[in-house]
């Protein structure tokens, strides 16, 4: 099964790899898990139909969509920085994800001189004991989230959100 697309590399998964040609010929062989090809041709676009292996054997579904939605969602964090990070006096205003002690995560991002700036952000909390807590809110133009360790992605979810708000 082959997928051609407009970079004119090839991609074979019949042996559950990845073969990539390059324009002038070379080729590298990446051996990859049926789950990982999956992933892979969903970014890519790339319709392929993995049905047919018999050790298919992802921990679930759920997984890859769940990496493909983080993957977009990094994305699209990198468009929004990328937009807004330097304003007309060349100051830098930055985006900072750093992991805390208790164990958990802690997430700023500058909002100064963005669309963002003046809008009314509804405080977020959510505390059901020390492995399940989340909040997040705006202050002094910097919206700040904080939560458990699996809690990264709610909180730049919600921050995505927050800024798509009122923008139909």
């Amino acid at each position: 099964m082959k997928n051609e697309n407009k970079y004119h590399t090839e991609s074979n998964i019949e042996s559950v790899g990845l073969t990539i040609r390059s324009k002038d010929g070379q080729v590298k062989e990446i051996p990859l898990e049926v789950w990982q090809v999956d992933i892979i041709c969903q970014m890519l676009g790339l319709q392929v139909n993995l049905s047919d292996f018999n050790d298919y054997k992802m921990t679930s579904k759920e997984n890859v969509d769940t990496i493909i939605k983080t993957y977009h969602l990094l994305q699209w964090l990198q468009g929004w920085y990328n937009r807004f990070c330097w304003d007309e006096k060349r100051h830098y205003y930055g985006i900072k994800i750093e992991t805390l002690d208790n164990p958990g995560w802690s997430v700023k991002i500058e909002i100064c001189d963005t669309p963002l700036e003046n809008k009314t952000f509804q405080e977020i909390r959510q505390d059901n004991g020390d492995t399940d807590w989340m909040f997040c809110k705006v202050e002094n133009g910097i919206f700040y989230g904080a939560g458990d360790p699996d809690k990264l992605i709610a909180i730049l979810e919600i921050f995505r959100e927050w800024t798509q708000q009122d923008q139909h």
